[in-house]
């Protein structure tokens, strides 16, 4: 290993070739790409994986805390903060920083601030970052005397200094005065008509005027130069010379005490470096957090259990790498340990085993840095302190190496390092290969079988069946297969624990297109079909193929049936409400037509005491018997539909063939075709069903000489009316009468529409109509439309007992 690079120093070490083998560059870069601070982004790049259980299993908290706090408040106030290392070194050394600089010290300061209290706010639920946020120096007064003395677009505030202040003051009615003087002067009409420009300009910061290169006599000052045409002069006139020089003067002093208060600002920074330095790095780890949080939460990952123990156990794992890119991925299961410590992947090419390499050694790297990993939340990681993964092409020119002669090598320099004392993981893609095939097979076996007795877990893909054998041999060593599509030839990309994968190289062949001559041939060759372990391999993964997909068929439909389930239950949920309702129903109906008698009772009997008329009186006495005989009935319907939305006298005791009976949870009547066991086999119309006999209820056939309930329910009720003649015509009363009086014929024809409407449903023989006498217009309109009513069978002028010729009594056909 003297000859490899590490990535990192410490414990944990990558070769370059492992660092670069797993791919684990695009990972990091990942995670670079969401940090949201340049100090951030170097940290995740140069981050160290831990080599600890309780170091791991932190960093894996705080990222869950972190994705719980961006779902809930949408994650700390983190912004853009520069690095800030090179403006404190030059503090140390009592140089004024730049206002730039300044305000970019500040800015960490504050987010700094702000991150702190975030984190602070919400310890309860982040007590892992909040850790960090209460590392956070308070800083508070020196950003804000950074930020009350700078500003980004102006630069130094006047309220930097009460001296600057002044001094400004005095510059800004300086400035006023020369002005004022140049406007004096060119409005004289003495300078005017030598100037070339309408216009002001500075010159070495001292006011001068375009003046025409032919008239310089005629204003007199020093000349600061000429346009570039050699047409003008620029000339401070000499009126101005004195103030200009007390501008010069005035602006010398103004840059003294800028340069002083910057000074003076860097030397604060300069006090609180160590401050600066600390909240910069506590900013970092927490934008690491936030990036590993980001990160989880695009590939859809979870919190792992981490385990310090030589196992793993992943569960639906989804390779990172495939996963980042968005290519649907088919999730496995991958176990190593406790009782094996190492895995022989065998299969067809081009079928998933390096990428089950890959997924697990990339998973116990991620695992290290505190990502959360695309797989169950049950899934076991281990923490391990070694990753070494020898894949792919080895082969170097340089070094005079053939491929199989190159991966020996590394493989040696595998077994040189990993420790004897530490968990630690290998992974081999084909080991052994590029040589004679029986060989190599034994050199593999003793490889392996040297990592295994040093205690180090082992991932190995292979085609050798020595291999294959091997983990029928040794409890140390265990199979898993990938397969291949039994009916397409083609790879299903999952892995099968405790099975060994045909490598089948000649149906791959011939499902890739090669000629048909070299396939029959290489068959014939082979004997007309695979020999030996080959051929049982291939056949045992056919049949656990096809057990794979009938298992997937009935998961299924257990998932069909499970949600048929569902829905009937609600179905029943609803019947029971529905019933509820109509027990509600049926009491608030009872209740209102008890109120409604009651008030009618209360009217006549009031009408007697007030008007004991002998022939009122019978009249009266009649009207409160109907009501009381309607009150009865409609009391004993009540008690009928009460009775039969209550009634449940639970499934039948016996049932048999021809019974008929209704299907609570489907709210439908049939017959029973077939008994089975605890349930009945029920035909509903033609379509059959299998239900529980909890679910069914008998029945119930009508009594001999009886109508059914059913029958009985739409019988209509005896209304009084209904056998009421001229002269036996039932009282007028509130219930019967509708009152026209005041209308016009329009709108009273609507009304009686209506009203006979609810007569026809209730059953009434004869309705009143009560308009008065008015001027007849309303009383003639009437009974010129009610000939032509559907629901008029005849008409009459009333007698008078019943309010004579301004009452219209019409029967109801």
């Amino acid at each position: 290993m003297t000859s490899e690079k590490s990535r990192v120093d410490g414990h944990w070490l990558y070769d370059e070739r492992t660092f670069d083998s797993l791919g684990l560059d695009e990972i990091v870069g990942a995670l670079g790409g969401y940090t949201r601070t340049p100090v951030g982004g170097e940290q995740v790049r140069s981050q160290r994986p831990v080599d600890t259980l309780a170091a791991a299993e932190i960093l894996r908290d705080e990222t869950s805390e972190m994705r719980f706090l961006l779902e809930e408040n949408g994650g700390p106030p983190l912004g853009h903060i520069p690095r800030v290392d090179e403006w404190l070194d030059r503090t140390e050394k009592r140089a004024a920083l730049s206002v730039e600089a300044l305000l970019g010290v500040a800015s960490v300061l504050r987010c700094g601030w702000l991150v702190g209290t975030f984190l602070a706010k919400h310890a309860a639920n982040a007590p892992l970052l909040a850790e960090h946020g209460a590392l956070i120096p308070e800083c508070r007064f020196l950003f804000e005397e950074l930020f009350g003395a700078l500003d980004p677009e102006t630069g130094i505030r006047d309220e930097a200094s009460a001296e600057l202040a002044s001094l400004r003051a005095k510059q800004r009615g300086l400035h006023g005065r020369i002005r004022s003087k140049i406007e004096s002067m060119r409005s004289s009409g003495v300078i005017k008509p030598h100037l070339q420009d309408d216009y002001v300009t500075i010159r070495d910061d001292r006011f001068v005027l375009p003046v025409q290169s032919g008239h310089k006599v005629e204003v007199p000052g020093i000349i600061h130069g000429n346009s570039q045409t050699g047409q003008t002069l620029y000339v401070e006139p000499q009126e101005l010379v004195q103030l200009n020089n007390e501008l010069k003067i005035l602006g010398q002093a103004i840059a003294e005490e800028e340069q002083r208060i910057l000074l003076d600002l860097s030397l604060q920074v300069a006090s609180e470096a160590d401050s600066v330095r600390l909240t910069s790095a506590k900013l970092a780890d927490v934008d690491c957090v936030l990036a590993r949080a980001l990160l989880a939460n695009q590939m859809e990952a979870k919190a792992t259990v981490l385990t310090g123990k030589k196992v793993a156990c992943l569960r639906k794992a989804r390779n990172p790498h495939l996963t980042l890119r968005g290519i649907p991925v088919v999730p496995n299961d991958i176990e190593l340990g406790p009782d094996f410590l190492c895995l022989v992947v065998s299969g067809p090419n081009a079928g998933g085993k390096t990428v089950t390499l890959n997924t697990i050694g990339v998973s116990c790297a991620m695992a290290a840095l505190g990502c959360h990993l695309p797989m169950d939340p049950d899934s076991v990681v281990p923490v391990v302190t070694r990753i070494h993964a020898v894949m792919g092409d080895h082969q170097s020119l340089a070094d005079d190496l053939s491929t199989f002669s190159g991966h020996i090598r590394h493989v040696n320099d595998v077994l040189e390092a990993v420790p004897l004392d530490r968990p630690a993981l290998v992974l081999l893609d084909e080991i052994a290969v590029g040589t004679e095939a029986m060989q190599g097979a034994a050199l593999a076996v003793a490889i392996l079988e040297a990592l295994v007795a040093r205690g180090v877990m082992v991932v190995v893909t292979t085609h050798y069946q020595r291999l294959k054998m091997l983990a029928k041999a040794d409890p140390g060593f265990r199979n898993a297969a990938v397969g291949l599509n039994p009916n397409t030839q083609a790879p299903t990309f999952s892995l099968v624990m405790g099975d060994a994968g045909a490598s089948s190289p000649i149906s791959i062949a011939r499902r890739l297109g090669m000629n048909s001559d070299i396939v029959a041939r290489a068959d014939a060759l082979c004997g007309g079909q695979a020999l030996g372990l080959e051929a049982a391999l291939a056949e045992a993964q056919s049949v656990r193929e096809s057990m794979e997909q009938e298992k997937t068929a009935l998961a299924e439909e257990r998932i069909a049936m499970q949600g048929e389930r569902k829905r009937l239950a609600e179905v029943r949920r609803r019947l029971e409400e529905e019933g509820q309702r109509m027990v509600l129903k049926a009491h608030q109906d009872a209740l209102q037509s008890a109120r409604e008698a009651q008030d009618e009772i209360a009217r006549v009997v009031h009408e007697l005491q007030k008007n004991p008329d002998s022939r009122q009186a019978a009249e009266r006495r009649v009207a409160v018997r109907d009501i009381e005989l309607q009150l009865a009935e409609q009391a004993q319907e009540s008690q009928e539909r009460l009775k039969e939305a209550t009634t449940d006298d639970g499934p039948p005791s016996t049932v048999k063939e021809g019974d008929a009976i209704r299907v609570l949870s489907m709210g439908a009547e049939g017959v029973v075709v077939g008994l089975r066991g605890g349930r009945v086999e029920v035909n509903m119309g033609g379509l059959r069903t299998t239900v529980p006999v909890s679910d069914i209820r008998s029945i119930q056939q009508p009594a001999a000489g009886g109508p059914p309930a059913a029958e009985r329910r739409s019988k209509p009720r005896v209304n009084p009316n209904a056998e009421a003649t001229p002269d036996t015509l039932p009282p007028r009363s509130e219930g019967n009468t509708v009152d026209l009086r005041g209308m016009r014929v329009e709108e009273a024809i609507d009304q009686v529409e209506a009203f006979l409407d609810q007569g026809l449903l209730r059953g009434w023989a004869v309705a009143f109509l009560l308009h008065g006498h008015g001027t007849g217009k309303l009383k003639a309109g009437l009974r010129a439309w009610l000939p032509k009513s559907r629901y008029v069978e005849r008409y009459e002028a009333a007698e008078r007992s019943h309010g004579g010729d301004g009452v219209t009594i019409v029967w109801i056909r």
